[in-house]
């Protein structure tokens, strides 16, 4: 047995260099791309490249989870608790380093896995968001709290920033938003949730990275969990989200208000930045869609997890977003 354990750290030892070696490599094509203006002006290569390394930090991870959950099985059962968190310290280190080092990528929405299972967890590596994956199972859904229960779906972390959208608009010859000027943002708001997108625009982008919008149901769950809270992180608390009460006027940069303000899946953002378009009808029959999440600015019942308003899905306004989902993630059964 112990032979099988020194192997098996020798290997994780190795992958935990290769890990860390991607992720720096990662970092400093990130910090290359910062020097262009995002749009048509950043080389395919460095695009292509960011990719290839995304794609290779996630097969690492997923080695690394394996071989973890292997040894583990190895470990004695009276040890494996103590063993396991002090054989876990070095990942924890490699995670802190990565996270201190990804820069100017926050607000590309491409910064490593936060802390959590792997397997809740996964980046896709069409536009390099992370994405949470919420289980199977009932929630309290709504004002009146009725008990649903929906099937397992994987959602962004967060909303698609500016710049996230411009590398859509680049690729795809996709009509910019209003408020830009050319084929990029303002770079001061490069960070900020996407605005002035309507329901078509919202729906094309996610085809693009091969997801689709939420239903509203969903939508819900990620914000709410399954306990029936008010907010995301609970009951109201000043300083958790960017409402009225702050005076602030505008959007903020994604992810400004984490992790006190994160859901329980630990979505960021779901209250008080943007609405976010969802897939689902305001009612039978009727054309308008329902926006979630209530925008910037406004009182405390807008921005309820059960709050739910209506837009016609033409209408394009600065206080309207999205973020992606989808019904699994890739290396499972099923479809997007």
């Amino acid at each position: 047995m112990s032979g099988d354990l020194t192997g098996t750290e020798s290997e994780l030892a190795s992958l935990r260099r290769q890990l860390a070696e991607a992720r720096e490599n990662l970092r400093l094509i990130q910090e290359r791309k910062s020097e262009f203006v995002m749009g048509t002006d950043i080389p395919l290569q460095l695009v292509k490249e960011e990719r290839q390394l995304l794609e290779r930090i996630e097969e690492l991870e997923q080695r690394v989870e394996r071989l973890e959950r292997d040894r583990d099985g190895l470990l004695p059962g009276q040890e494996h608790a103590a063993q396991s968190a002090d054989l876990e310290q070095p990942v924890e280190r490699l995670e802190r380093a990565a996270q201190q080092t990804v820069g100017s990528a926050t607000s590309l929405g491409l910064g490593t896995r936060p802390p959590g299972p792997a397997r809740d967890r996964w980046r896709n590596p069409k536009d390099g968001k992370e994405m949470v994956r919420v289980p199977a199972g009932k929630f309290l859904y709504g004002d009146d709290k009725s008990e649903v229960e929906l099937p397992e779906f994987w959602i962004d972390k967060a909303p698609v920033t500016e710049a996230e959208y411009a590398r859509f608009v680049a690729e795809m010859g996709h009509e910019p938003p209003s408020h830009w000027k050319g084929k990029s943002p303002p770079k001061q708001i490069a960070d900020h949730p996407v605005t002035w997108v309507s329901w078509y625009d919202a729906v094309a982008y996610a085809k693009w990275v091969g997801g689709r919008l939420p239903t509203e149901q969903e939508w819900e769950k990620a914000a709410r969990g399954m306990d029936g809270r008010e907010y995301p992180w609970g009951e109201w608390a000043e300083g958790d989200c960017n409402s009225e009460d702050r005076s602030i006027g505008d959007t903020t940069p994604v992810g400004k208000y984490s992790p006190q303000g994160d859901s329980p899946y630990g979505c960021v953002d779901m209250a008080f930045n943007v609405w976010e378009w969802t897939t689902s009808k305001w009612e039978p029959g009727d054309k308008r869609r329902v926006v979630r999440g209530g925008p910037w600015g406004l009182g405390r019942g807008v921005g309820r997890c059960a709050g739910r308003f209506g837009a016609p899905p033409d209408q394009v306004i600065g206080l309207t977003g999205l973020r992606v989902a989808i019904s699994r993630a890739p290396g499972q059964t099923g479809k997007v």
